[in-house]
């Protein structure tokens, strides 16, 4: 199978339905504390190794993909995710909030939204 263009994978995540997306890339061992979305995410891996455990069902089960893969984490879902050592590309896709708010550490802006953990010293957001 012939790898997806950043593009073309852009405009896949798109046809899903997602109107907001980007190409985000991770240097290798990368690590996001427990954090959710106020949406749903999707996220199409393009180069690396990406892993996620949904830490409030079962902390000590992962799931590992790799290039061609989609994850969809659904809206409020808690989850960790770690990055191989090679680091990964991914494109993601997230669902659209229409207003600015910042209430009780809940960061939304037009187009963009997470909440970060309890403490997010470790925790990176990829727009804000």
């Amino acid at each position: 199978m012939t790898p997806l263009t950043r593009r073309d994978a852009e405009r896949q995540v798109r046809s899903w339905g997602f109107s907001h997306v980007y190409t985000w890339t991770d240097t290798p061992n990368s690590h996001y504390s427990p954090h959710s979305h106020l949406g749903l995410t999707t996220h199409l891996v393009l180069s690396g190794e990406f892993t996620v455990t949904y830490t409030e069902d079962d902390p000590n089960r992962k799931e590992t993909f790799w290039p061609g893969a989609r994850i969809d984490v659904p809206a409020e879902k808690v989850h960790e995710v770690w990055i191989g050592e090679a680091g990964c590309t991914y494109v993601i896709g997230e669902q659209v909030i229409g207003e600015i708010l910042n209430v009780e550490g809940i960061i939304t802006c037009a187009e963009h939204f997470f909440m970060p953990p309890s403490s997010d010293a470790e925790f990176r957001s990829s727009k804000l």
